[in-house]
């Protein structure tokens, strides 16, 4: 879905890109603060930044950039409530769908055809006297 409106929503492509763009400009704001974090490998500069943001973290600079990424986020958040579902929001979901499957027969059915391939198949298996012993010793 995020390709989808990627590619046909330009809305959504300046909405996600102003959030980029916020998230960069506070990581550029970081290097100018400690330009020696640039010199850094990447594997290191990541947590040196995030060092720095703890220092910076009462900067009222660094907050007005953090504030224009919330915004930005929140932005792109409510504008596209699909992309950001939360596990509580799909748990209900599969609950809800689950509750309304629970009394289907034909649902019901094939559970049981699987269950019962499920165990011919353990029985196939441990027809073998190894394998058998080697359940035994599992169980």
């Amino acid at each position: 879905m995020r390709k989808k409106l990627h590619q046909e929503d330009p809305v959504y492509k300046e909405t996600l890109f102003a959030t980029h763009r916020a998230s960069r400009a506070i990581d550029q704001f970081l290097l100018t603060q400690k330009p020696s974090l640039e010199k850094l490998p990447a594997s290191k500069q990541k947590a040196a930044l995030e060092r720095v943001r703890i220092e910076l973290r009462d900067n009222p600079e660094y907050l007005k950039l953090i504030k224009a990424s919330q915004e930005a986020q929140e932005k792109l958040e409510s504008s596209y409530p699909e992309l950001f579902v939360s596990n509580e929001d799909i748990t209900l979901r599969r609950a809800s769908s689950r509750k309304e499957l629970k009394d289907n027969p034909e649902l019901q059915r094939l559970v049981q055809e699987r269950s019962q391939a499920y165990q011919l198949q353990q029985d196939y298996l441990h027809r073998d006297k190894e394998l058998s012993r080697l359940k035994d010793i599992l169980n």
